[in-house]
């Protein structure tokens, strides 16, 4: 496609070249005699014009050859100043010739010019460099590169670049070079005349955009190339620049298509603004006629690879359908377009199950490069995919080969240093490493991480295949302990994996989309896990259980990664910059993962629509992520730097008879680590031999579906409990009443207190409200990490400085959840807060009130919102996240009476659930909803939940909830005593009951004010 591009590019410029020779004769200019004698150049440098610059018309340059010959023919050699007229007369007659496309004849003239204006001003003059610049010129369009190259250096210097701005025709000798060290593949020095043109260029008061565009392409292109994919992004975007916002035709078609090509080459996970440049080019492709049909045909095959790296895979399919309608009515043959296009197919068959297909497909577009006769990156690509394929169907010998091949052919094509080379190294080490070949692999890596340190290789690309390098080496370490059982791999390994966490961190400070900060809190999980594991095995060895403590820093490194938003409701709640950061960070959330279920459903119509949605995202990227020392500065920053907390800093607040279950998901077993007052940290690992995600959708299925046919909730609800809970629960230094559960992943899904600890007798089946629910044990409460349970601890202020309130919902039809917020109003003496107030007014309340509850409206698949109706009347007063934590809340207790309101986050087009964001703005403890509640089951469950806790029948938060569930399920029905109208309750943060003095201290206290304000005696 560059080179495509280039041509098109140079046959717009050589259009223009023509057009001035073929100008209408220059005024005065004819075949008279008296001026023959006027039409010489008069100087080197009107030499180098005409060469380089605005040529003379033809007629003009026919002339000053007639008189050259008429004064080469005479004997002038006696006047004085004829050597140089004689020079001025051969360099005339080489750009005649020059014109004809006599390059030898050129040539000759040229050489005696050089040779005259040596004699005549000495080999280092202006002169003779200038002669130099023609000779090199010749030579450059005969096609004599590597002569063109050591004539132009002979005439180039520093002061040549100083003086360009003087004598502009000479940038065409740069990009003659340019030019020239391209076709030697010589792509260091491309890049380096690329910079001396746009230097140039950015000085000129008149910019050839034509031209400009023309070196930009070449220079991306070389740094791709070179692997310097942010240099290569650069240009192309300073290209962008020059493009006027509503740029039509070729030109911007193309800078767009390369831009979308670049991001995606750097593989630095920035795909939405890779998107957006796509999405721009197919914009303009559809509304001009001078796109040729081959690179239509190449953005179609770049929306299928990005498509297909966003896991689009309905969208990628379109493209590749269009690419294929393209093809069959515009054939063309492009072997490397068509390999792309078959690797696109292939990997959409290897996701479907399809191997053998898929399979057949990589080994046809292998054989249709092969024959072309030449090495080229997709030939190595295929066989890439090729060998993940065979590693997928367990076939590692083959996988190695295919392995071996790519890597000979990336090292033949670029280098063997490059990142395509080193990424396939990394591969290969993990394929001997699986094998046993733990030398080999070793090798491999170490080769790796040798050439990643260099100062050059710190992109972030380069940085996060360190990082995959130094986590295979950690899990190499970790398989060879396994079979040798020497401590030295353990040992070893550790420090893989601590070097690993060190560098995800540093690259964290150059993340600069959330996109990116988001994959990289993925990538940190996976170390996290590694890590966990390792320690483990430390602790297996040594039984020190400070390797326990390590293991436990390391799950919580892996889970609060994304710290912010965490930190801050722990520090300078008042501050504006810390509000304004807050609102920012939800909403760059919630526009990238928006993006992300949008895309997944997109289609090839609406473009428009997803092209509002990039420009959406990266607008609020560059507000939070651009302007972030703004909001944070140094001192701030230092101060939310992530400290994992200790286990003695839990077990000091925990409660005698409280258990703290920490759990951790990997991808081989799920890690729960077990913390009480009186007992050592404690670490349960349960291996994933089973599908644990069926298992746990097909509980929470039955329970959300409200089945009647209870044995496909109890059966999967009773092995759950046997899989992921008994295993900890028969851990248990003694039975607990309190049960704090921090669940990772989608383990956030399960209800643990409608798990079953035994499985009821058939007869019994109907009998719901007798099922031995877990519950009836246990009362449960959940926080979003340990930092977050330590933090929650402390987090409300004295009751008595705030009030209460009850926030009505703004539908009439809600009757229940009027009633609902009366009595709870009634229970707590809050005011009730109704439409009549506005949106600001009611977040201002929610930052004074010492408990707030909610009740209202609220979908998970409308976002993270809270359907709130003021004076408006319409949805702009709706209550949604970023509102949330933009608010310096300290209430005790926030209920949220609504439907979804702590529906796990990863179900939110927010990114964030409300009971998080409330969460995190600072309440320190919330109740929610997960899944759609009942309002009666709702109003009786909530009416009981606060009337223990105002008379203090409960010891704490989650005994009253608990006491409340068991009430209600007790109490109804079989029909009604369905999980799913009482287990969907879940309280987050401080378990602590209410705060309220003891009336004895209120008196002694009132007796020491009463004293004080005695009237003292008066002074004699």
């Amino acid at each position: 496609m560059a080179q495509h591009a280039t041509k098109a590019l140079s046959h717009s410029l050589l259009s223009e070249d023509t057009t001035n020779l073929n100008a209408a004769p220059e005024k005065g200019w004819s075949n008279t005699s008296e001026c023959l004698e006027d039409s010489l150049p008069a100087s080197s440098d009107e030499v180098l014009r005409w060469l380089f610059g605005q040529r003379p018309s033809l007629e003009r340059l026919e002339a000053a050859a007639a008189w050259a010959r008429i004064i080469l023919s005479e004997d002038t050699l006696f006047f004085e100043g004829a050597r140089w007229q004689i020079a001025l007369c051969q360099a005339t007659l080489g750009l005649v010739a020059l014109e004809h496309k006599e390059y030898s004849a050129a040539l000759s003239y040229f050489e005696g010019f050089r040779w005259h204006a040596v004699e005549q001003f000495g080999a280092s003059s202006q002169a003779a460099a200038d002669a130099e610049m023609c000779l090199g010129r010749a030579c450059f369009l005969r096609g004599s590169y590597d002569q063109a190259l050591m004539r132009y250096e002979r005439a180039i210097d520093s002061a040549f670049l100083a003086a360009l701005p003087n004598r502009p025709h000479l940038v065409r000798v740069l990009e003659d070079m340019l030019n020239a060290y391209e076709h030697q593949a010589n792509f260091e020095q491309v890049c380096v005349f690329a910079e001396h043109i746009l230097d140039y260029w950015k000085q000129a008061d008149v910019i050839d955009t034509v031209r400009l565009l023309q070196v930009v392409i070449r220079a991306s292109n070389a740094h791709a190339l070179l692997a310097s994919g942010q240099e290569a992004t650069q240009l192309l975007k300073y290209a962008w620049s020059f493009l006027p916002s509503t740029a039509e035709g070729y030109a911007a078609y193309e800078v767009a298509l390369l831009l979308t090509q670049a991001l995606v080459k750097a593989q630095e996970g920035v795909f939405v603004e890779a998107t957006q440049y796509l999405l721009q080019a197919q914009a303009i492709g559809e509304g001009s006629r001078d796109v040729p049909p081959q690179l239509q045909a190449e953005l179609l095959i770049v929306g299928a690879e990005l498509s297909l790296l966003q896991r689009a895979f309905g969208l990628a399919e379109q493209y590749l359908r269009r690419y294929e309608q393209l093809r069959t009515a515009n054939p063309f043959d492009n072997a490397r377009l068509q390999s792309r296009a078959m690797a696109v197919q292939g990997r959409l068959m290897q996701g479907r199950g399809e191997l053998e297909n898929a399979a057949a497909v990589f080994l046809s577009g292998i054989s249709l490069l092969t024959h072309q006769g030449r090495l080229v990156p997709e030939s190595a690509m295929l066989r890439e995919y090729l060998a993940e394929l065979y590693l997928q169907k367990a076939q590692a010998d083959s996988a190695i080969a295919q392995w071996l091949e790519a890597a000979r052919e990336y090292a033949f094509v670029f280098s063997q240093d490059h990142p395509s080379t080193l990424r396939v190294y990394v591969a290969l080490a993990k394929a001997y490493s699986r094998k046993g070949t733990y030398s080999l692999a070793s090798s491999y890596l170490d080769f790796v991480m040798s050439m990643l340190q260099a100062p050059a290789a710190q992109t972030y690309s380069l940085q996060l295949l360190l990082v995959e390098a130094l986590e295979v080496k950690a899990t190499l370490l970790l398989n060879l302990y396994r079979k040798t059982e020497q401590e030295e791999p353990l040992a070893m390994a550790w420090a893989a994996v601590q070097s690993a966490c060190a560098k995800v961190l540093s690259i964290r400070q150059s993340v600069h989309t959330t996109e990116q900060w988001l994959s990289l809190h993925h990538r940190f999980e996976r170390i996290a896990e590694l890590g966990i594991s390792v320690a483990y095995q430390q602790y297996a060895c040594c039984n020190d259980n400070q390797w326990l403590e390590d293991a436990f820093s390391m799950a919580q490194s892996g889970k609060e990664f994304v710290w912010e938003p965490v930190a801050f409701r722990r520090l300078y709640l008042k501050m504006d910059m810390v509000k304004r950061s807050r609102y920012l960070y939800a909403h760059c959330l919630e526009q990238t993962v928006k993006y992300q279920q949008t895309l997944a459903e997109a289609t090839l119509e609406v473009r428009a629509s997803l092209l509002d949605l990039t420009k959406g995202v990266l607008k609020a990227d560059s507000a939070y992520y651009n302007n972030r020392s703004n909001f944070l500065p140094d001192s701030l920053q230092r101060f939310l730097a992530y400290t994992p907390v200790s286990v003695h800093g839990i077990t000091t607040q925990m409660k005698k008879r409280e258990v703290l279950l920490d759990y951790y998901v990997g991808a081989e077993a799920v890690y729960v680590f077990i913390l009480s007052k009186y007992q050592p940290l404690d670490l349960v690992e349960i291996p994933l031999d089973f599908d644990l995600k069926s298992l746990i959708h097909q509980t929470v299925s039955a329970i959300v579906g409200r089945t009647e046919r209870m044995r496909s909730f109890y059966e999967p609800a009773y092995e759950l409990y046997l899989r992921i809970f008994q295993p900890v629960e028969q851990r248990f230094p003694r039975r607990p009443e309190l049960i704090a559960v921090i669940p990772h992943s989608y383990l956030s899904d399960i209800p643990f207190e409608a798990l079953l600890t035994t499985l009821p007798k058939p007869q019994k089946a109907d009998r719901v409200c007798a099922y031995d629910y877990l519950v009836k044990r246990y009362a449960f409460y959940y926080a979003y990490s340990a930092n977050h349970w330590k933090a929650s601890a402390s987090a409300a202020g004295p009751w008595w400085e705030r009030q209460s309130y009850v926030i009505i919902p703004s539908d009439d039809k809600l009757t229940r959840g009027l009633e609902e917020a009366r009595q709870v109003s009634r229970l707590l003496g809050s005011a009730i807060l109704d439409r009549r107030l506005t949106k600001k007014q009611v977040l201002d309340s929610l930052s004074k009130g010492y408990i707030v509850h909610i009740v209202g409206h609220s979908l998970a698949a409308q976002g993270s919102v809270i359907h709130w109706r003021g004076l408006s009347g319409d949805s702009s007063d709706h209550l949604y996240v970023p509102d949330v934590l933009a608010q310096p809340l300290r209430a005790s207790l926030v209920g949220l009476s609504a439907c979804e309101t702590a529906l796990p986050s990863h179900y939110h087009p927010y990114g964030l659930s409300m009971a998080r964001a409330f969460s995190y703005a600072g309440a320190a403890c919330v109740i929610g909803a997960n899944w759609a509640i009942e309002d009666a089951s709702s109003q009786r469950i909530m009416q009981d939940f606060y009337e223990l806790l105002r008379k203090r029948k409960t010891d704490s938060k989650p005994q009253a909830l608990q006491a409340a569930q068991k009430s209600f399920f007790s109490g109804c029905g079989s029909a009604r005593g369905h999980p799913y109208y009482w287990a969907g309750w879940r309280l987050f943060g401080n378990a602590s009951a209410f705060e309220r003095p003891e009336r004895r201290a209120i008196r002694g206290a009132s007796r020491m004010v009463r004293k004080a304000l005695r009237r003292l005696p008066s002074a004699m």
